[in-house]
């Protein structure tokens, strides 16, 4: 294995643990890690768009500190790797614009736990990246060395 296909490697394995599982077990509520046990009690939030600016209100996320900071880390990943490791060009900035949009509105709601304010504007969307990452290890997997630059 040459330098290269290691390093193509490393990027991919980077890209599941980093964007894929994330996004997976903060959209699932971290129920996909327990679906075997307690398959009634799986949910996948797979779309969200929501605004709200409850002025005059104590706040109330509808995300736990944990799924905040896995939807954070997924998002923001997904903003270097999917540029990094997705051809073509068109569907990486199309995931990317995705990206940013979910780790913005993340890190809106992870500022919740710092400054005291009402507004929330959540734009999820794993049931469209989802694909994507697929398509990208799908890519990689059969050809590592020629799809990293």
């Amino acid at each position: 294995m040459t330098a290269h296909e290691r390093t193509a490697r490393l990027w991919l394995a980077a890209f599941v643990v980093l964007h894929l599982l994330p996004l997976l077990a903060g959209s699932t509520d971290f129920t996909i890690f327990t679906v075997l046990r307690r398959p009634h009690a799986f949910n996948w939030s797979y779309f969200d768009f929501s605004y709200s600016n409850g002025w005059g209100y104590v706040y109330q996320s509808a995300y736990s500190p944990w799924q905040i900071a896995a939807y954070v880390l997924a998002y923001a990943s997904g903003l270097v790797l999917y540029p990094k490791l997705t051809r073509p060009r068109w569907l990486a900035s199309v995931a990317a614009g995705l990206s940013l949009m979910g780790a913005m509105s993340f890190v809106i709601e992870a500022s919740h736990f710092i400054f005291d304010h009402n507004l929330s504007l959540i734009g999820s969307t794993p049931i469209l990246l989802l694909p994507i990452a697929m398509w990208t290890l799908w890519n990689h997997l059969r050809q590592p060395h020629d799809r990293l630059q």
